[in-house]
């Protein structure tokens, strides 16, 4: 089983991806796989800063960044790793980064 976790700041770019990865998978390694997708939840990071420091303390700004991010399992019997990994990496858009982990279930 090998664990791919998927992470984008936009929700639309990481929706379009994953049911194209999940078809570019199945016809590029070929026995028995199952792929699944799990969401994680939404990262949230809140900055608030100070318009003028020196006069109005109450005079503040807040920003938000969220990170939209899902676990993609593969789980076959005869498959390798650098295929999987390479048929991942040529489909990446920008703005997507993956990072894997190999788990061996016997």
């Amino acid at each position: 089983m090998y664990i791919f976790q998927i992470k984008a700041y936009e929700p639309k770019l990481l929706n379009k991806f994953i049911p194209s990865l999940k078809v570019a998978l199945t016809d590029s390694l070929k026995g028995d796989i199952s792929i699944s997708v799990l969401r994680t939840p939404i990262r949230k990071k809140r900055f608030t800063l100070l318009k003028s420091p020196h006069v109005n303390k109450t005079a503040r700004e807040q920003f938000e960044v969220r990170a939209y991010s899902c676990l993609v399992k593969v789980n076959s019997t005869s498959i390798v790793v650098q295929d999987v990994e390479q048929t991942i990496q040529k489909m990446v858009p920008p703005g997507i980064t993956i990072k894997c982990t190999n788990k061996y279930v016997l």
